[in-house]
This record gives C-alpha cells, sequence and structure tokens, in this order.
C-alpha cells in the first residue's frame, strides 16, 4: 500500500471537532499498516488537563486489539491534510510494541521518509540490548 492511500484512508476522519468547551479532537489523524496487510487509523484527543492521547497511540490500540504489533509503515496528518511527524512519545510507543516496529518506514515530512529507529536519537533499544543478544 502506498503512502497516498494511506493519508486518505486517515483523512476521512481528521478535521477538529469540540466536544465540549474543554475537549477537542481530530487535529491529527494516523495510519498504521502491518505487516499482514492491515491498516488501522486514529485521531488524536485533546483537552484542557493534559489526559488525552495522540492519534498514532489510537490506531496502535486497534491494532493491538485485533492482534497485530508488527507496522511496516506510518503516517500522520494535521487537520489540513499537511504530513507531520509522529512525536516523541508516539515514536517511543510504537518501537516498543514490537521491536521490528524500528525499521518500519515511517513518513515525517511531504515526500521523506526513514526508518522509525532513525526518527528516534540514539535508539535506546539498540544500546541497551547490544551486549544481550
Amino acid at each position: 500500500m502506498e503512502f497516498k492511500a494511506m493519508i486518505d484512508a486517515c483523512a476521512k476522519y481528521t478535521g477538529t471537532r469540540h466536544l465540549g468547551p474543554e475537549i477537542k479532537v481530530g487535529m491529527v489523524g494516523a495510519s498504521l499498516l502491518t505487516k499482514d496487510g492491515n491498516l488501522y487509523t486514529g485521531i488524536c484527543l485533546n483537552n484542557h488537563c493534559s489526559i488525552g492521547y495522540c492519534a498514532e497511540r489510537q490506531a496502535a490500540g486497534e491494532m493491538i486489539k485485533m492482534g497485530e504489533t508488527e507496522i511496516v509503515k506510518m503516517v500522520a496528518i494535521d487537520d489540513t491534510g499537511k504530513v507531520i511527524p509522529p512525536c516523541g512519545v508516539c515514536r517511543e510507543f510504537v518501537s516498543q510494541i514490537n521491536p521490528k516496529n524500528a525499521d518500519c518506514e515511517v513518513m515525517y515530512l511531504d515526500g521523506k521518509t526513514d526508518k522509525l529507529k532513525n526518527l528516534l536519537p540514539h535508539y535506546w533499544m539498540d544500546l541497551y540490548f547490544k551486549d544481550r543478544k
């Protein structure tokens, strides 16, 4: 699956919506493509007391719920459709779900991609487990 199709899939749900005076959703949408070829999407949820979550983590939760853990491609967009990089928390979260996710291809700017582990500074799992393999 091409990144364009992944972007289109999460764009269906992305767009800022207010659920009330203290909470809004949809400013970011994300798509995760798994090794088995399944696509999972998510949207962010922001509120004033900082207990919301990111779109990538919502999509990952759906993936885990369905029994999958290995991601081969990941992309996120803002509510204007612009590709944005996943935040540091999401990068770390996805990398810990399955060690193979460190090699998933992430589109982080329009047209630019890299492996997730290259977007994590000093990828700690390689450093930590280097002597444990």
